[in-house]
């Protein structure tokens, strides 16, 4: 091969390397172009909020159930006259299961469904046949009325913390109702200290053995 052979490789040689070095220049380009278009909407469908899930059936349903029971306020802190009504409504139990025992099962049967109703729907009632001392503001809501039934519910009866529950209320109601709606002079000994059956014995038995009845 001649000089001029030579000199005509070469150059075709570094026009080929030429044309090499911007095919690759151009490739890196477009890759660079492409990646900086998908990482924007990469990052924007990563900080997008995934599709809410559907609530099932049976989460529907549990979380109704769990509603319900969240509205039935605990009886301890329930409406005043709510509270007489399931106070009532134990001491006509009470009544109704002596009466089974020992005179008439069906009289006794009627009076401990009688008890039944009254504590579990007959505090509205109750409020408008109340004396005028022992009513605590306006007639319970329907919202009010609903509370655990405790020991009137066919679960509750069995459970001895609703029997707990009721005994605390029924202290608290008969000490309301012995101190006219703690109106009276026992009002201040009867609620200072915890309350209990022998304690409210005595204040009252106190008063009525010095021949005070209302003071």
């Amino acid at each position: 091969m001649d000089h001029a052979d030579r000199v005509a490789q070469l150059e075709a040689d570094k026009k080929q390397t030429e044309f090499l070095r911007k095919l690759a220049a151009e490739r890196e380009a477009r890759a660079a172009k492409s990646k900086s278009d998908t990482q924007p909407v990469q990052s924007a469908s990563a900080a997008a909020p995934g599709p809410t899930p559907r609530p099932t059936p049976q989460g529907n349903h549990w979380a109704a159930v769990a509603g319900r029971q969240a509205a039935r306020q605990s009886l301890v802190v329930a409406h005043r006259t709510v509270q007489l009504a399931h106070s009532a409504g134990c001491v006509l139990l009470a009544l109704g299961l002596l009466t089974v025992l020992l005179w008439s099962a069906l009289i006794g049967v009627c009076v401990i469904l009688s008890a039944v109703a009254l504590a579990r729907s007959g505090a509205l009632w109750l409020h408008g046949v109340l004396p005028t001392m022992l009513v605590e503001g306006a007639p319970p809501k329907p919202f009010e009325l609903a509370v655990n039934n405790g020991i009137f519910s066919a679960s509750g009866v069995f459970d001895p913390n609703a029997w707990a529950v009721e005994r605390q209320v029924a202290l608290e109601s008969l000490a309301y109702v012995c101190t006219y709606g703690k109106k009276n002079c026992l009002t201040t000994q009867m609620y200072t200290g915890d309350l209990s059956l022998g304690k409210i014995w005595r204040l009252v038995y106190g008063k009525l053995s010095e021949g005070v009845v209302r003071c």
